[in-house]
């Protein structure tokens, strides 16, 4: 039998709740027993600038509020110190009623809601969105793998230079500082790729920044009489 968007409204705010009641009680301030009173998180969303009484907190929890707003979803999950998406979903629970009607597996729910798969189990065709949200997932990708090169390549210098010196260390380094800046140059075009889709790219880490000034007019200027590797031009 389908639900009325009533009663869907109603069944997400009861599942809500839930979440709330559970993760309000794990919150350890260091006291003996660990949770804060449904008026202390009450207080936490007001702070965070949306107020809210004690009664919304415990008529939530005990499934008599029949709906929730994104917004007061978000104020939440802040409060708590927890994503959105674990109000949403139980990770207790094998499965969820993801849509009115429609059992899944509750941890490809979550991924679905997240982006992190394009559709859930059984269903057809993608959105064009979801290429935006791909091309900024590649690019999380490369800055951590990126960020594990050079990690390793400062490690393997360190290590080598406080051995006695060996032949072809030289080129040995050169290959690894040059693997760090192939993976720089990579994300350096994927973040113009980002751009030319008309999205706009996250901050760069500060230790990646160099690759910001790198692409605007004036540094693309001055990579023109930068030193190249033998044989590039």
């Amino acid at each position: 039998m389908a639900l009325s968007s009533n009663e869907w409204a109603a069944e997400i705010a009861k599942r809500v709740g839930r979440q709330v009641a559970f993760y309000r009680g794990r919150i350890d301030e260091g006291r003996a027993k660990p949770g804060i009173t449904a008026q202390a998180l009450a207080d936490r969303c007001t702070e965070l600038g949306l107020p809210i009484d004690r009664t919304v907190v415990a008529k939530l929890e005990k499934g008599v509020r029949q709906t929730i707003t994104v917004g007061e979803l978000m104020v939440f999950a802040r409060a708590l110190n927890v994503s959105p998406v674990a109000l949403l979903f139980d990770l207790r629970e094998a499965t969820t009623e993801v849509l009115p009607g429609v059992e899944a597996n509750t941890w490809d729910a979550l991924k679905w809601l997240t982006g992190e798969v394009t559709g859930l189990p059984g269903a057809e065709g993608t959105a064009d969105g979801e290429y935006g949200v791909e091309l900024l997932r590649h690019l999380d990708r490369l800055i951590a793998g990126w960020r594990e090169q050079k990690r390793t390549t400062m490690a393997l210098v360190r290590d080598r230079a406080s051995q006695p010196a060996a032949g072809g260390d030289s080129a040995f380094f050169d290959q690894l500082m040059r693997t760090v800046a192939d993976q720089e140059a990579a994300i350096a075009d994927l973040r113009r790729e980002i751009r030319s889709e008309g999205l706009v790219p996250p901050p760069l880490p500060p230790d990646l920044e160099h690759l910001e000034v790198a692409d605007t007019p004036a540094g693309r200027e001055l990579n023109k009489y930068a030193p190249r590797a033998d044989g590039e031009k």
